[in-house]
């Protein structure tokens, strides 16, 4: 069976600290935010980048939202 592979969208204080966690227990992590500067953070730790929700749906199998308001998704 191959490793889960999961992503977190949004890394306010609530995303950030459920991606660092998930990064300690599943082997590939990826993050999204509109601010590059969590993301760089955590891709400095090992996650892996995104650049969009999209792309960040197409690498994972299982994907986390952590948004403020259910508004900013459409």
């Amino acid at each position: 069976m191959a490793e889960l592979r999961v992503g977190v969208a949004g890394l306010g204080n609530m995303g950030f600290a459920i991606a660092e966690r998930l990064m300690e227990i599943v082997p590939e992590v990826a993050v999204f935010d509109v601010r590059t500067e969590p993301v760089n953070q955590l891709a400095e730790r090992g996650a892996l980048p995104t650049s969009s929700a999209e792309e960040l749906a197409g690498a994972v199998d299982v994907m986390i939202a952590a948004l403020p308001s259910a508004d900013i998704c459409r």
